[in-house]
């Protein structure tokens, strides 16, 4: 279909078209249906994103994903109570980073730290297990700063490790935990990390630059 080509390819309109297409063809075609409502949120069309996930949920309503869809809508438009209650509901079926990474933007949009810090950990600690590395560097910026603010250094201290040894040939992961480390006051443990990262010869021209940065900051540290 070419709605998914569209949409990999980030012209959510097309997508939108194509999924519309096919739902009025097969009501019942419940991936279209999924990706319809995807590309509306992503095109911030929230009300009809909303009203295409419920239709969803009427025919099929354990669908992965479409409760995530739904409350992504919803806190757009403001209504948070439905978003925390449906994002709640996805995380009773599934707990992957994007549904632990929306579940801590949400509380960090309500200027929740205890609630963000509490799902930017947990998305920590089921990506150390699963070895997924999606969202991993945004939580580790967040675990170091929150945990700051919380006077909560310990459990960066016991997860940073952790993280480093399950993603040890991540260069986009170590630089954000040297970055971490540094945050803390942990300059050791960030040169060490450096060093590890420097010696994957990374080819990735974001890191690289990135890499370089810390280099010059760690060198004016104690």
């Amino acid at each position: 279909m070419d709605g998914f080509r569209s949409d990999f390819n980030g012209d959510h309109a097309v997508a939108e078209e194509s999924f519309r297409a096919a739902v009025a063809d097969d009501p019942y075609f419940a991936q279209a249906r999924f990706y319809l409502a995807s590309s509306l949120m992503k095109e911030k069309n929230s009300r009809e994103a909303i009203a295409q996930s419920s239709e969803l949920l009427q025919q099929y309503p354990y669908y992965p994903k479409i409760k995530l869809i739904k409350a992504i809508a919803e806190f757009d438009l403001g209504d948070t109570t439905a978003a925390f209650r449906d994002i709640a509901d996805e995380m009773t079926m599934e707990t992957e980073p994007l549904t632990l990474y929306y579940a801590s933007f949400f509380h960090y949009k309500m200027n929740d730290p205890a609630g963000e810090y509490r799902y930017v950990s947990a998305l920590a600690q089921n990506s150390i297990k699963s070895r997924n590395n999606e969202y991993m560097p945004q939580a580790i910026e967040r675990l170091s700063i929150i945990g700051l603010s919380m006077h909560d250094t310990v459990t960066c201290s016991e997860m940073f490790p952790r993280i480093r040894n399950a993603f040890p040939d991540d260069g986009e992961i170590l630089a954000a935990l040297c970055e971490g480390y540094g945050r803390l006051g942990n300059y050791n443990d960030a040169r060490s990390t450096l060093a590890l990262a420097l010696s994957l010869a990374p080819t990735d021209d974001a890191v690289k630059k990135r890499l370089d940065q810390i280099r010059r900051q760690l060198a004016s540290m104690p």
